[in-house]
């Protein structure tokens, strides 16, 4: 059995170092306890709510999570999860992948604004970024 990420235990460990609540937290980042209690891994989560966990406890859940699947010896998944945008069924649409790779520094300090970027220079010139 492959072992999980312990997002939950960690965002529990850091707000208890903090001296701060559920309750708190889930204020901070705009969400409710249910949420909260429903949410089970990293991976289901948008890249913009662990950042926003992350910088409400002052921890990079992102860098963490790399570093865990390292010394894991896991493959490393997808930490970002926006919602699903279906790709357009045109005819003449093409489809292109794209790898990002860079240190988990790079990641934890820009990663959000690159795919924001591309998205917006991307919708600038026809593209869809899906």
């Amino acid at each position: 059995m492959a072992k999980e990420y312990p997002f939950k235990e960690k965002i529990e460990q850091k707000s208890k170092e903090l001296g701060r609540t559920r309750v708190w937290l889930c204020a901070e980042i705009g969400k409710s306890e249910s949420w909260y209690f429903q949410m089970e891994s990293i991976l289901e989560l948008q890249f913009k709510v662990v950042m926003q966990i992350s910088k409400a406890l002052e921890f990079d859940f992102i860098v963490d999570y790399y570093k865990f699947l390292e010394r894991n010896a896991l493959p490393v998944s997808n930490s970002v999860n926006d919602p699903h945008v279906p790709y357009p069924n045109k005819e003449n649409s093409m489809k292109v992948q794209i790898t990002i790779s860079g240190t988990d520094k790079s990641f934890s300090k820009g990663f959000g604004k690159i795919i924001e970027t591309l998205r917006s220079e991307g919708n600038k010139n026809g593209f869809e970024i899906l």
